[in-house]
């Protein structure tokens, strides 16, 4: 995506400051995350015209098992 006209641009690591810059800036973000009703307050979700290919890719040790929790969310992504 081309943001060479930007003026600003945000890097945020959570959904909840995300959506914090969304709701107070004249702003736009693109990425796969889901998104809900009870997620987004006045923000208005657009799906890109393309319908392009998301691809999720994980990256773990060899010799290490993934947690509980890793297992849970690699799951989706195995199936």
């Amino acid at each position: 995506m081309d943001t060479s006209d930007s003026t600003a641009m945000f890097n945020v690591t959570d959904r909840a400051t995300l959506n914090g810059v969304l709701e107070r800036a004249d702003a736009y973000a693109t990425g796969s995350g889901y998104l809900d009703s009870r997620s987004v307050n006045g923000v208005t979700v657009i799906p890109l015209e393309n319908h392009l290919d998301n691809s999720m890719v994980y990256s773990k040790r060899l010799d290490r098992n993934l947690s509980a929790c890793a297992e849970k969310f690699v799951a989706p992504m195995k199936a």
